[in-house]
């Protein structure tokens, strides 16, 4: 057997420009480069060289480039190299050698990632407490998304201690607030509610901020499914600040928007029993609970908790809960419905809303047949359209419904009642749509003759 002759400084240089030679020796020859005193950069060069040499043949030489590729120490080239010989394998139809490549240039683009934090660590060890803790809020975030929760406490750990060297308690509230944040993102709520405790010192200087941090954690014990925690949260929050019954509020809200419908009803019955203490926000939440039910379709509770609801708000969770009954089919109900929406309605400031209600409501009868009671409300809108300023809209609405219930001369006389405008084209536009539509209707509803 010939004795192994050493690699020369000179043979080194060489390779890097002429590699071929190289495909056929041993890979444990070729990584003895790592171990020569030469530059980092030089055997980085040397073994991507190598690797790009033979590349083109990545199923032969497949076990040699990864080995090679796991010495090179420059990152971006170890990533590309992997990253080539994953989808030169990949083109090949060598779908396992091709992950397994895949599965190394991520492991190395995560080591790169690691190595920049952990620089990016060395330059925030500034002297201003102020500064670093700014430098380290914007490397945490970098370490949520890698999914390093450990290495995200760590540093949320040496900000709280940089920044209790701040001595001016408005400027410490800041970073503080941050910190909170960030244990928020991470779900560890009692860490965030430790410096919200923190934060309780500087009353005057940064309640407000300390009150946004309450409120924030009382979301996220809903998000968790956690009512009472929330709840006990926003009792923290004091008079001054954040309204407390504002956070009630949205805790309440997100609590019944929860994806979950599965256990929506107990979730409704949980916030029922906090509306009482709701006072001025209470008319809200009972608007979405009424919604809530009529998704899980429990008309009967909506109905019931939609009478508690303020009289100025009321006609429209009535109107939901009469659309659902049509839905269902059930006549009886939304006939109902519809007589108590009639019974509350009175004209207010906004004329096209009160237009708007009183077209629901005859829309509902057209949909549940009642075809007179239809007819009377739409007379009603007649009245009072006039003066609205969408005027050529509602015409245009009440004919089509005087056309759905039959009602063709109706809906010809609104027609003619154009006439009265100044007659611009887009009048006599609409004017023509009317008379179109009533003529299909007509021919549609006459019996044929056989």
């Amino acid at each position: 057997m010939n004795e192994l002759k050493p690699i020369s400084h000179e043979q080194t240089v060489d390779s890097l420009e002429n590699p071929t030679y190289l495909k056929e020796v041993p890979t444990e020859i070729l990584e003895l480069i790592t171990t020569f005193n030469v530059p980092s950069e030089m055997s980085t060069n040397f073994l991507t060289s190598v690797c790009i040499s033979i590349i083109d043949e990545p199923l032969k030489y497949y076990d040699k480039i990864m080995t090679l590729a796991s010495n090179i120490l420059d990152l971006p080239q170890k990533i590309a190299i992997f990253n080539s010989l994953a989808h030169a394998c990949n083109n090949r139809g060598a779908l396992e050698q091709s992950q397994a490549a895949f599965e190394s240039a991520q492991n190395a683009i995560v080591e790169l990632k690691r190595k920049t934090l952990m620089e990016a660590e060395e330059k925030a060890n500034l002297p201003d407490p102020k500064e670093r803790c700014a430098d380290l809020h914007k490397i945490i975030p970098m370490y949520i998304e890698m999914g390093d929760v450990d290495n995200a406490v760590r540093i949320l750990k040496d900000s709280e201690d940089t920044a209790d060297r701040i001595h001016n308690a408005m400027q410490r509230s800041i970073p503080l607030k941050k910190i909170a944040l960030f244990y928020i993102q991470l779900n560890i709520l009692p860490e965030a509610e430790r410096i919200a405790n923190l934060m309780e010192e500087f009353k005057h200087s940064s309640e407000e901020g300390r009150s946004f941090i309450l409120q924030k954690i009382a979301l996220a014990c809903v998000n968790l499914k956690d009512l009472d925690n929330a709840v006990r949260v926003v009792n923290m929050i004091p008079d001054f600040g954040v309204d407390r019954l504002d956070a009630l509020k949205e805790v309440c809200l997100a609590y019944i928007k929860l994806d979950n419908l599965n256990d929506l009803q107990n979730r409704l019955q949980k916030v029922e029993e906090l509306v009482v203490h709701l006072s001025c926000y209470k008319t809200k939440v009972l608007e979405e609970i009424v919604l809530a039910y009529i998704r899980l379709d429990i008309l009967p509770e909506a109905e019931r908790l939609a009478d508690k609801i303020d009289e100025t708000r009321r006609e429209r969770a009535y109107h939901e809960i009469t659309l659902a009954y049509i839905a269902r089919g059930d006549k009886n109900k939304a006939r109902e419905m519809l007589q108590k929406e009639e019974a509350m309605f009175s004209w207010g400031g906004d004329r096209d809303q009160d237009i708007s209600i009183l077209m629901g409501i005859a829309l509902g009868c057209v949909a549940i047949e009642d075809l007179d009671d239809a007819h009377r409300m739409l007379l009603k809108v007649e009245e009072h359209f006039f003066r609205s300023n969408k005027y050529l809209s509602w015409c245009e609405e009440v004919a089509l419904a005087y056309i759905k219930i039959g009602a063709f001369n109706e809906a010809l006389r609104i027609a003619n009642s154009l006439d009265e405008i100044r007659a611009g084209c887009s009048v006599l536009s609409l004017k023509f749509s009317i008379i179109e539509k009533t003529h299909q209707a007509m021919k549609a509803s006459f019996p044929k003759i056989i």
